[in-house]
């Protein structure tokens, strides 16, 4: 493991995620072109083109209204996770990609509270354009067999980095418990359980919504206490496709989105700007 840390001490947070996403992207174009995927590779290269060129234009103008300073790196790694989640068909789905592009750039900008963003803007954007225009939906293909390898072996070094294991593990032991309980009740049979989670590990996005969407740090909560209450509760919302013992069925955004508003509740911290004013000259080469 030391081996390991050592060089994720030399990168930063972000880039790392940055990484990992580009080389999903990369690994899901190679399993389609070789027939492994029943996608397009070329749909998927252009898709991630058309979604980053939107994202990093839609941020530049919105920097310039509001005058922010923001880190790219950020929008990139918004418009990869973009492209994993919304169906690469193309063009059909190209005014939803746009679309999407543009109102997750705009909710870093004004769903926010004391510089503090309120919803993952991924999650929140694809929520938007699913309740303006219902037939288009997240599908959130990065959730499949072959890709899941891939995705563990990268979540582990996003979660090295970022030293939230107990919140992904309580998270996933919950939903694990919660869907287990349900069907049980349903069913009564323990058969039934243990196919119902294979199926939710093997063809669910699960491993990559909680390594990547549910840790984010702008839009969880500030102290390791809090995020145990807040895997919880985003755990039970992730379950209710699988609780047929009630109606409500929760995409995975929308249940993000409802995880972000309990997190805010419990922990509403807000993010500082700090400025330079002046500085105090000690010695020759020391300030204060």
């Amino acid at each position: 493991m030391k081996f390991i840390d050592y060089y994720l001490n030399k990168i930063t947070l972000y880039k790392l995620t940055l990484y990992y996403l580009i080389g999903l992207i990369g690994v899901a174009a190679v399993l389609s072109y070789l027939g492994f995927l029943q996608l397009n590779p070329f749909d998927i290269v252009l898709s991630s083109l058309i979604v980053t060129v939107t994202c990093l234009v839609s941020n530049y103008a919105l920097a310039k209204i509001f005058k922010a300073v923001t880190n790219v790196e950020s929008v990139y790694i918004t418009a990869l996770i973009l492209t994993l989640i919304i169906p690469t068909k193309l063009p059909v789905n190209l005014m939803f990609l746009i679309g999407a592009s543009v109102v997750a750039m705009a909710a870093k900008y004004l769903l926010t509270i004391e510089k503090r963003h309120i919803f993952n803007p991924v999650a929140v954007s694809i929520v938007a354009i699913s309740l303006l225009s219902p037939e288009h939906a997240a599908t959130w293909w990065v959730g499949t067999p072959l890709m899941l390898p891939f995705i563990l072996v990268g979540g582990f070094l996003v979660l090295r980095k970022l030293q939230r294991w107990n919140m992904v593990l309580i998270f996933l032991a919950a939903y694990l418990l919660i869907i287990g309980v349900g069907s049980f009740l349903f069913n009564g049979s323990l058969i039934s359980i243990i196919s119902l989670w294979q199926k939710s590990i093997l063809y669910s996005p699960v491993f990559f919504f909680s390594f990547v969407m549910l840790t984010e740090p702008l839009t969880s909560p500030a102290t390791q206490k809090q995020r145990g209450y807040y895997s919880i509760v985003t755990a039970l919302f992730f379950a209710t496709p699988q609780l047929r013992l009630i109606t409500i069925g929760l995409t995975p955004e929308i249940a993000l989105c409802l995880g972000n508003i309990f997190s805010y509740i419990i922990s509403p911290n807000y993010r500082l700007s700090l400025f330079l004013q002046s500085k105090l000259r000690l010695t020759n080469d020391t300030f204060l």
